[in-house]
């Protein structure tokens, strides 16, 4: 597999990348979308969006949400919340919020009889999002999301998928801008979490996510180019989704789109100067649509960071 050609500044943004043996016409399940970013990168307004196209995630109750009618969080399985965080567990020597965000979180952490368990448990979640919504017999696409996917996919979720069924989305959005909206909207991580260590986060969520991600197709979405300009961005990722030979989409209209990104969103001011050499060449790669460089930024980053100690070398 490799990169996409070229495009216009926007197409840098957003970009499919394609396995030649990843997709067939001869796959039996329905194509399941592993929706992947770190938090507070815009996933769940993403995850609306594809809700809103007809992709299937569950029934409401399903959902981990903010009150309200519309709610613009969190669209997040609770299932998949606590399969997630049950892998998060036996790494958790530090205070709640780090080993909450996977601080010091070790693949090497969880026994066998755990990795037992969660495969017996996701499979359950699997075959519910495999046997699709009720009330329809059309072939739709399944979603889930949850930022800690990023780290599992690879050794605990891609396993349990069928290979020529699975997509992944990346929303990426900036580190630094990550870290600051992290501090606006979750002030307590002040006392707990430096920015270094957000960032080195970041770092390792995101080559967890590539890495998970090899062999599948891939779509790159940048979080600047979802809020600036919604409805461009949207559509080209319609447009990519059904190049993927996602079934059942509904273009979505513009009231939609106005009613999805109605909310003013926290800009903070970039700041490359505050990252290391590796997560701005991530970043860059990001940026153009290079998923075959991300991966190998990936690769080499993974030997980085981040538990126990959380330092880069």
């Amino acid at each position: 597999g490799g990169g996409s050609g070229g495009g216009d500044d926007g197409d840098a943004a957003l970009r499919g990348y394609y396995d030649d043996g990843a997709y067939d016409d001869g796959r039996s399940a329905r194509t399941q979308i592993m929706l992947l970013g770190f938090h507070h990168s815009g996933t769940s307004l993403l995850a609306k969006v594809l809700l809103h196209m007809g992709v299937w995630g569950g029934e409401r109750h399903d959902y981990h949400l903010m009150a309200g009618d519309d709610p613009p969080k969190w669209w997040e399985r609770k299932d998949v919340i606590n399969l997630n965080l049950m892998l998060f567990r036996p790494s958790a020597d530090t205070e709640r919020d780090k080993w909450y965000a996977g601080h010091n979180y070790s693949a090497a952490s969880v026994s066998p009889l755990l990795h037992r368990l969660f495969n017996y448990r996701a499979a359950k979640v699997i075959r519910r999002l495999d046997a699709g919504p009720a009330a329809s017999h059309s072939n739709v696409a399944w979603m889930t999301k949850e930022p800690r996917m990023c780290v599992l996919l690879h050794d605990f979720w891609r396993p349990l998928l069928q290979p020529k069924s699975a997509l992944c989305v990346i929303l990426y959005r900036d580190p630094y801008m990550v870290t600051q909206a992290l501090f606006r909207h979750w002030p307590k991580v002040n006392k707990r979490f430096r920015e270094e260590e957000w960032l080195l986060l970041w770092q390792h969520y995101h080559a967890a996510a590539l890495r998970g991600c090899r062999h599948l197709p891939t779509v790159l979405i940048a979080h600047e180019q979802l809020v600036r300009a919604p409805h461009a961005a949207i559509a080209r990722l319609h447009t990519v989704l059904r190049h993927a030979r996602v079934p059942s989409l509904r273009r979505l209209s513009t009231a939609t789109v106005d009613s999805i990104f109605r909310a003013q969103f926290y800009k903070p001011t970039p700041n490359y100067g505050a990252l290391n050499s590796i997560q701005f060449s991530l970043l860059h790669a990001l940026d153009v649509g290079d998923v075959a460089a991300a991966t190998t930024i990936a690769t080499t980053a993974a030997t980085y960071c981040c538990a126990p100690s959380m330092r880069a070398t």
